[in-house]
């Protein structure tokens, strides 16, 4: 057979004899191994002779180890240990079984695994193995002074865990810092896609006890919230999502990003888009009756953002409860419309919503 097998089997025999305080029974291994008693001790002799050069060459890896870790980042310079000692990377990691400081995991600790550290696993791999099967995990492991099995998730992309508390506060640290989620993957690059953390991020803020962060809880002032909205309302129409944000900021610096970025797109959503009560667009359909589509004006009489009295004219114009308020004219127009089957997007002509919602209000329309 193989001799580094035959080599294996025979001294892990004779060791299980040696724990047991038996004697080696030569003749019985002779027999088994089909080999002569002098040819058995030659071997088993040479196995001594290489497990002491091993161990002490453990010795000199380990205690040369100590000198290039670096506690700031967790890691060994295997590169400069290897070099030093001149011998070859493999071997030099395969030799540093005695290493006193435990593998760490850089999600548990740092939160997740930067670009730089996947660029440094993957170099390795790529530099010191020909293909996936041939990897030892082990090796890559200590190489990176991280636990084997994560090791191989990352690269593998088998990583499905969830974000933890550092991963957690981290995201929210650097997107207080206005870096864009592209960015922010760098930090976290166990996960597949920019989408895979962002679901994670929110699934975890989502938790009952996941938003951690501080500041990120606290309940918004009135006075703090009367100060938003009188910047959005002034600033809405004329800068972007972001320099918008940013003015926000500078009002309040003490709030996270992400409360500010939050508080203004719920609340320019709800001057744009929000829906007017009743009164409201009995009001609306006067002025627009008065004015026509001088949205400025409207939206000034009304008290509401321009864009805000045209979305709800456009959208919701023909929804006024009880009677529709449309003049014979635009009922006429309406039917005619309907009989003449035109596309559904014609009824907002009128500025009275779809079709259907022109159809659906024809007995409203008939009794004007």
């Amino acid at each position: 057979g193989n001799p580094a097998n035959l080599q294996s089997a025979l001294v892990g025999d004779i060791r299980l004899l040696q724990q047991q305080n038996s004697p080696t029974p030569w003749h019985q291994l002779a027999s088994k191994y089909c080999l002569s008693i002098d040819t058995l001790q030659s071997i088993y002799n040479q196995a001594e002779v290489e497990a002491q050069r091993r161990q002490q060459q453990s010795a000199l890896v380990t205690k040369t180890a100590e000198r290039y870790f670096d506690s700031a980042i967790g890691q060994y310079d295997w590169e400069a240990i290897a070099s030093e000692l001149d011998i070859p990377l493999i071997e030099c990691l395969d030799y540093s079984c005695a290493l006193t400081i435990q593998p760490r995991s850089l999600i548990e600790t740092f939160g997740g695994w930067s670009r730089t550290d996947m660029e440094k696993l993957k170099h390795f791999i790529t530099t010191n193995y020909t293909d996936d099967s041939t990897i030892d995990w082990k090796l890559a492991g200590i190489y990176m002074n991280v636990d084997a099995l994560e090791c191989q998730h990352v690269v593998q992309g088998t990583f499905h865990g969830p974000i933890n508390k550092v991963g957690y506060r981290l995201i929210c640290e650097l997107r207080d810092s206005n870096m864009i989620w592209k960015d922010i993957y760098q930090h976290f690059m166990q996960y597949r896609s920019v989408n895979s953390l962002t679901s994670r991020y929110y699934r975890f803020k989502a938790k009952p006890n996941g938003n951690t962060t501080k500041g990120l809880t606290t309940a918004w002032t009135d006075d703090e919230r009367n100060r938003m909205k009188i910047l959005i309302e002034r600033h809405m129409e004329s800068t972007t999502r972001l320099e918008l944000v940013s003015i926000l900021r500078r009002e309040l610096p003490a709030r996270p990003l992400c409360d500010i970025g939050i508080f203004s797109c719920r609340y320019v959503y709800e001057l744009k888009a929000g829906r007017m009560h009743t009164g409201q667009m009995i009001r609306l359909r006067e002025l627009v009756a008065e004015y026509g589509e001088d949205w400025g004006r409207i939206g000034e009489a009304l008290g509401v953002l321009p864009s805000s009295a045209q979305y709800n004219w456009v959208k919701y114009g023909g929804k006024v409860g009880g009677n529709s308020g449309w003049t014979l004219n635009e009922a006429c127009s309406i039917r005619n419309l309907i009989d003449s089957g035109v596309n559904p997007k014609a009824g907002q002509v009128l500025g009275v919503g779809s079709l259907q919602l022109c159809q659906g209000n024809m007995p409203d329309a008939e009794s004007s």
